[in-house]
């Protein structure tokens, strides 16, 4: 009989305390924010070194994109302001590299907390931004090198067999119209160019001259 009124005494106290909870956990419910839904459909479309991301859109959102070359969004990591449109393109991006998207929706009165992320990976090609050479812009000793002037550099490297790296410096001029013509070659030689922005490879082109 005394261990069964026990048992009822822990039963009730178990019951109240249980109530106790529940109203504090009731009391506390109004001051949460919700949670945005995470965007969907989220992919991307890779042309060279640029990148064209879209997703399904929401209304009333806006979204933020954060792009890095490693999983924890430390290194080279780029955050882009989208607003309410559901479609973006990265330009020039580090050429053939794997790269890490993630995507949220936010609100601009804050009334919601934001989405979860939801990610991506994808990778940028080799990017080639030389101009196809003609015939008439090569001579036994000179080449004419062409490339899209759109597309910003710095410099030139020449190389060939059985001698050394050769940097060419690019003037404003040749910068801006997109193209360089080399001199000082020898006949029946192929020289092998590539283009920098800084350390970014841009392109790479391989010419002989001729008789």
């Amino acid at each position: 009989m005394k261990k069964a009124k026990i048992n009822f005494l822990k039963t009730i106290a178990f019951l109240l305390v249980s109530i106790i909870m529940s109203c504090d956990s009731s009391e506390e419910m109004p001051n949460q924010i919700p949670r945005l839904f995470s965007p969907v459909d989220f992919k991307s479309t890779v042309a060279g070194n640029d990148v064209t991301f879209a997703w399904r859109q929401m209304p009333d959102v806006n979204y933020v994109l954060d792009l890095s070359t490693d999983t924890e969004f430390k290194a080279n990591l780029t955050t882009f302001q989208i607003g309410k449109a559901a479609q973006f393109t990265a330009e020039n991006l580090l050429t053939n590299t794997e790269y890490f998207a993630r995507l949220r929706v936010q609100q601009e009165n804050n009334t919601s907390e934001p989405s979860k992320y939801v990610t991506l990976t994808f990778k940028t090609l080799v990017e080639q931004i030389f101009k196809e050479t003609s015939q008439a812009d090569i001579t036994g000793t000179e080449i004419l090198l062409t490339w899209d002037q759109a597309k910003k550099t710095d410099r030139l490297v020449m190389s060939s067999a059985n001698m050394p790296d050769v940097t060419v410096q690019l003037t404003a001029t040749e910068i801006a119209e997109g193209k360089k013509l080399i001199g000082g070659l020898n006949y029946f030689i192929p020289y092998t160019f590539k283009i920098y922005l800084g350390e970014r490879l841009r392109g790479t082109k391989t010419i002989s001259t001729v008789g």
